[in-house]
C-alpha cells in the first residue's frame, strides 16, 4: 500500500497503490463498464421502469464483455459482474484502510494532514 515501503520501479506516475498493484485509468474505465446499465426505477421517461428510487439493472444500457480491473478478468455478464467485482473490492484489505482514512480524517481529525 501507498507509505508501506518504496513503490516498484515500474509503477506508474499517476495510480493508487493497492497491494501490490497500481489502479489506473484503465481500471477506472473498465469498472465503469461493468456498472452500465445499474440504475435506479423511474415511473415517467424513456427510462420507465421498477420501483421509483429503488435499484434496478437495465440490461439494454449495460457494456457486454469482459473486463480486467485490477489484474484480474470478470467474464460473468451484466449483473451478475458488476456483483463480482464488488465483492472483490469488499474483501481488499485496502479498500477497508481506505474507507476507514476517509472516515478518521472527516469526523476524528479534519484539516490534520496525514502522512501516507
Amino acid at each position: 500500500m501507498a507509505g508501506d515501503g518504496p513503490a516498484p520501479t515500474d509503477a506508474p506516475k499517476y495510480g493508487k497503490l493497492v497491494r501490490s498493484y497500481y489502479i489506473d485509468q484503465a481500471d477506472v474505465t473498465a469498472f465503469a463498464k461493468v456498472l452500465t446499465g445499474w440504475s435506479i426505477g423511474t415511473d415517467q421517461g424513456r427510462f420507465k421502469a421498477g420501483t421509483p428510487g429503488a435499484f434496478v439493472f437495465r440490461e439494454n444500457a449495460h457494456e457486454p464483455g469482459s473486463q480486467v480491473i485490477m489484474g484480474e478478468r470478470y467474464q460473468q455478464f451484466g449483473f451478475d459482474q458488476g456483483v463480482a467485482v464488488l465483492r472483490k473490492l469488499a474483501t481488499e484489505p485496502s479498500t477497508a484502510r481506505f474507507i476507514a482514512t476517509k472516515l478518521v480524517r472527516h469526523f476524528v481529525a479534519w484539516g490534520v494532514h496525514w502522512r501516507h
